[in-house]
């Protein structure tokens, strides 16, 4: 089913029905990272942004069922192009979030799928690596099903899990792959949220994450780059800046060192973790 969008005032209903993080048993922990992620689903499901008036006539909203899943994407594509980019953005954010980058896609020639993954926007699934590679699926065969074949795929921040997991499962059709600002790690997304604001955790269990790292471990085999960076045989591209204060700079360039076909790290002297006019003109000027 594609829906088209009527209004540059898109919103979802609120979605109470998040299941938390599938995580077994890290006592005493587990339910203030379930909290975390909690409150980022429960943000990603409540900050929907307008729609950019010159996306909204060509903008589609898709719910297509496949089997027990669903995917949830907003489908654009004013020239009725034959490629396509498959876009998944960061946690806490929803299809909405990053339409300057889409217009920017759009520049280059291609049509563009943003697609919801997790327990993100309004995903109800729980975010594992399981749902991860049944909402990659979903993608590639409804670009499929509209006779598109060639494709690429771009991954903001922790979307780089999905994007990776695309970019494997269309093999060939794959022309290449867009990291920007990656996060090799669930486990390092958690811990550089637990020492911030947006959660208020007490102050032991504060202390303790920080002097305990370990008890993050059973994150690191949730969603992990560096675990499946080595499949990926795409034309991959990294963009990232050194002013990056959530994924340090030493972390990007060591995952740069796991990939098959690196073409190209765009590494910006400003800016930080967020996709800004940097990082917009970095990707416009990538040889895709």
């Amino acid at each position: 089913m594609i829906t088209p969008i009527l209004s540059n005032n898109y919103q979802s209903n609120y979605n109470p029905n998040f299941k938390g993080l599938e995580i077994n048993k890290i006592p005493p922990f587990k339910n203030y990272i379930n909290k975390t992620f909690d409150r980022f689903a429960q943000v990603s499901k409540t900050r929907w942004h307008a729609i950019d008036r010159s996306l909204e006539p060509n903008l589609k909203v898709v719910k297509k069922k496949f089997g027990d899943h669903v995917l949830h994407a907003m489908d654009i594509n004013p020239y009725n192009e034959k490629k396509y980019i498959i876009f998944f953005h960061g946690i806490g954010q929803n299809v909405t979030s990053n339409q300057a980058l889409y217009k920017r896609i759009i520049d280059k020639g291609y049509g563009i799928l943003s697609c919801e993954y997790g327990n993100f926007g309004n995903n109800t699934e729980k975010l594992t690596t399981k749902s991860i590679q049944n909402t990659a699926d979903m993608a590639i065969k409804h670009l499929k099903s509209q006779n598109i074949n060639d494709i690429g795929v771009v991954g903001y921040s922790a979307g780089g899990f999905p994007a990776l997991e695309t970019a494997v499962a269309a093999g060939e059709n794959c022309k290449f792959l867009v990291l920007i600002s990656p996060i090799n790690s669930l486990k390092d997304e958690f811990n550089n949220v637990a020492k911030g604001n947006m959660v208020k955790l007490p102050k032991i269990v504060k202390f303790v994450l920080k002097k305990i790292p370990f008890i993050f471990n059973s994150l690191e085999n949730i969603l992990n780059l560096k675990q499946t960076i080595k499949k990926n045989n795409a034309p991959t591209y990294m963009i990232y800046s050194i002013k990056d204060s959530v994924v340090p700079p030493t972390s990007t360039e060591n995952l740069s060192k796991q990939i098959n076909n690196l073409r190209g790290i765009v590494k910006l002297k400003e800016g930080g973790h967020s996709i800004d006019d940097g990082k917009l003109d970095a990707f416009s000027n990538l040889p895709l």
